[in-house]
């Protein structure tokens, strides 16, 4: 079994034995959470396969599986699934325990995202010649355009959630990026790093997580 099959099973072993927790009954959600799994992965698994087809980045064979779809070794397809499941739980936690608490998209809520979205516009505008930076940045971007369009009242919640999610993407993204795992073209990114990890890499993993959280609570207030 390879080192990148690995890792997808101990990203998604607690958070699934986690899931029958009589608190949060996260496994009576799992149409809501598979829903919004395969909205994301959609666009996620075009992007990722484009990207390897024009050699932006690409996978090494000594950790992957040989098994391979669309030009995606299955453990990337894998990735898609296991790390918004965990995540999709990890926010789950989050509003169990601010259970209570008013959902509200105030003034504040709408500035940040606002000024996020103007800043990842910016950078994908100045990067535009990194194809990685410029398609990252950018989605980001208009996606905020959307988010903010439909007043999300759950982005406190996704905040918490989100940085509690940098503890494992940090332990995740560094593996794959330190062995490597995955290996970027030099000439289509920035260069900025945290630690392995390229700057790109964590609003790669804020929109894989947003989107999934969007799409998460859009089917959840259709069941209401």
């Amino acid at each position: 079994m390879s080192s990148y099959l690995w890792l997808n099973i101990l990203v998604i072993i607690i958070p699934f034995l986690g899931s029958f927790e009589k608190r949060v009954r996260y496994h009576q959600k799992w149409q809501h959470v598979f829903k919004a799994i395969f909205l994301t992965l959609i666009p996620f698994i075009i992007w990722d396969s484009l990207f390897a087809h024009f050699g932006i980045w690409h996978f090494n064979p000594n950790y992957v599986s040989s098994f391979s779809v669309f030009g995606l070794p299955i453990d990337e397809w894998l990735f898609f699934i296991t790390v918004p499941y965990s995540c999709l739980y990890i926010y789950e936690w989050v509003k169990y325990f601010r259970r209570g608490r008013a959902q509200i998209y105030g003034v504040a809520d709408r500035f940040l995202l606002i000024i996020l979205c103007g800043a990842t516009l910016l950078t994908a505008f100045f990067f535009y010649s990194k194809s990685y930076t410029l398609v990252v940045f950018g989605s980001v971007a208009y996606f905020l355009i959307f988010v903010i369009a439909n007043k999300p009242v759950f982005i406190r919640n996704f905040w918490i959630a989100f940085i509690i999610s940098m503890v494992p993407f940090l332990i995740v993204n560094g593996y794959l990026t330190a062995k490597p795992v995955v290996m970027y073209n030099s000439h289509e990114f920035i260069g900025l790093r945290l630690f392995t990890i390229p700057l790109e890499d964590v609003f790669y993993s804020f929109l894989l997580l947003l989107m999934n959280t969007f799409f998460y609570e859009q089917s959840l207030s259709r069941e209401l």
